[in-house]
């Protein structure tokens, strides 16, 4: 798969997942995806927007670089996130 299709599939899981105020992953694909969510507290107002900047979840996903056993295939999950923000495959 080329990238840009990559990149096009990402989105259209967001947007469906917004559409639906959802947080789950694709259950048909041989793809690794990342999903992020974080606690902001309570809004303000109901209709209080909040913006998160590409750079917390990729922040978060790299904290689990210590749980990574780099030169080997990983035993658990602990590092998924990380595996997928390093691999040199794609950058959307």
């Amino acid at each position: 798969m080329l990238v840009f299709q990559l990149c096009r599939y990402a989105e259209e899981w967001a947007k469906h997942l917004a559409d639906r105020n959802a947080m789950e992953h694709r259950n048909d694909i041989d793809l690794g995806e990342n999903i992020f969510s974080c606690w902001l507290g309570k809004p303000q107002k109901a209709n209080d927007e909040v913006t998160i900047s590409g750079r917390e979840p990729v922040d978060s996903w790299y904290k689990e670089a210590p749980e990574h056993p780099f030169g080997q295939e990983p035993i658990n999950l602990r590092s998924g996130h990380f595996s997928q923000v390093t691999s040199p495959i794609l950058l959307c």
